[in-house]
Formats: C-alpha cells, sequence, structure tokens
C-alpha cells in the first residue's frame, strides 16, 4: 500500500510542476506579446492568467452548489417496496 501513496504522490508532484511551469510560460508571454483588449481591463498585466484562475474558481464554487441541490438519497434507486419491507424488518415486526 506505501508504493500506491509513494507512486500517487509522484504523480502528483508531477502534475504540479506541470501547471507551475504552463503558469510561468502563461506570466512570460506577457513580456513578448502586446496585448490589444477590447476594453481597459483586457490589457492590464497577466489578465489571461488571473482572469482563468478566477473563472475556474468561479465554476468549482458553482458546481459545489448545484451538488447541494442536486443530490440524492443513498438509496434513492431501491425501490419503495424493498424499502418498506427493509423498516420493517429492521423494527421487528412480522412480514
Amino acid at each position: 500500500m506505501l508504493f500506491l501513496k509513494q507512486k500517487h504522490n509522484n504523480k502528483v508532484r508531477w502534475l504540479w510542476l506541470i501547471f507551475v511551469i504552463t503558469l510561468l510560460m502563461s506570466i512570460a508571454a506577457e513580456f513578448l506579446f502586446e496585448a490589444h483588449g477590447h476594453f481597459i481591463i483586457n490589457g492590464t498585466f497577466g489578465f489571461n492568467v488571473w482572469y482563468g484562475l478566477v473563472t475556474c474558481i468561479i465554476m468549482i464554487f458553482v458546481a459545489k452548489l448545484f451538488g447541494i441541490f442536486l443530490k440524492r438519497k443513498d438509496n434513492y434507486y431501491v425501490s419503495p417496496k424493498k424499502l418498506k419491507n427493509n423498516k420493517k424488518s429492521q423494527t421487528g415486526e412480522t412480514l
């Protein structure tokens, strides 16, 4: 089991490394290319980087909010007849 954990940590480290390199390349691209935005905020330094980050964070929170309203009980797919019989057997009633 320790081997699987170590392997997982190694993959996570690689993913973080790829993420950081991609982020640094995005910021470095701001120095190489001139931004021509339609609005004033589009021309700010690192707009694409921080806009993407903020958008992803908002999408995560919206998904969590949807999960609160759309989640089902654990026994959603159990038929009502089986639920009724299960409750009777737990209370000690005869069928």
